[in-house]
């Protein structure tokens, strides 16, 4: 049980940097595609995607310190359940 606990931790954070590197490289993939098309006056990035996107990745951080948290708060009675 105590390897499982550990375990979902694991792949939670891997989980979220996984994602996190995703969007980055998403982002200057779009930046090096308009700055490739630019004349020198366009927006490179939509605002609602901008927000859209920032309001993402902070529930995934909100998740992962939830997540933290109550991994943390439940550990001990999960290891002395067998005491």
């Amino acid at each position: 049980m105590i390897v499982g606990w550990q375990w979902w931790g694991l792949v939670m954070s891997i989980l979220a940097v996984v994602f996190a590197s995703d969007v980055w490289q998403q982002l200057d993939d779009r930046l090096a595609e308009a700055k490739a098309d630019s004349k020198g006056f366009e927006t490179k990035l939509e605002w609602t995607l901008a927000i859209k996107t920032t309001t993402l990745l902070m529930l995934i951080g909100i998740i992962m310190v939830i997540t933290g948290y109550s991994m943390g708060e439940l550990a001990p009675e999960a290891i002395n359940y067998f005491n």
